[in-house]
């Protein structure tokens, strides 16, 4: 595979996704937090032998989650502990500035995860 991106947002991000991959790269939509209606380029999709996938943990039993919980964490565990992987931090707020946060994150403008700290 020559990259992969898991999407949680969907229709607003699947044309710059698909966009971005390389040729053969997989683009994995778990989410569709802008919306479930999407275009796709059959040009890329066809031309750059792109692949998307589509997948949803609600409608799963918890043994099911589970496992698949269990998979993740023993296929990636050495790539964070590595540091090769990890999560992008966009802003750490103390708790005490939950609604600065929350106006922040409305704001979608967010490249990463806001974080709330607990002194």
């Amino acid at each position: 595979m020559h990259g992969a991106i898991l999407d949680f947002v969907g229709q607003q991000y699947l044309t710059a996704n698909m966009a971005s991959l390389k040729t053969t790269g997989t683009i994995v939509v778990i989410g569709t937090l802008s919306g479930t209606d999407a275009s796709i380029h059959l040009g890329q999709l066809l031309g750059r032998r792109l692949t998307v996938r589509g997948t949803a943990l609600r409608s799963r039993p918890k043994y099911e989650k589970m496992r698949l919980i269990q998979t993740f964490q023993e296929r990636t565990h050495a790539f964070f502990a590595s540091g090769r992987l990890g999560a992008i931090i966009d802003r750490t707020f103390p708790l005490a500035q939950a609604a600065e946060a929350h106006r922040y994150l409305v704001t979608n403008q967010t490249i990463g995860k806001v974080i709330l700290t607990v002194d």
